[in-house]
């Protein structure tokens, strides 16, 4: 019963500390900028998928 209280304390600790680990990570001016370009890349990604799409429609309504 002891151990596992122990136990119990410690694992609170532990996600505890990496919570506070990741809060700051995450808040940090160089992660929001790499969080921003990533950002910027995806969409950047969807308007060359969306371009992408829209031609190959054109394409195959004056082949066909």
């Amino acid at each position: 019963s002891n151990w596992w209280v122990m136990r119990t304390r410690t694992r609170t600790l532990e996600l505890l500390w990496y919570k506070s680990l990741a809060s700051s990570v995450f808040s940090s001016p160089y992660y929001i900028s790499v969080h921003k370009s990533f950002l910027e890349a995806a969409r950047v990604l969807e308007v060359a998928k969306f371009c992408d799409s829209l031609l190959f429609r054109l394409y195959s309504l004056f082949v066909v």
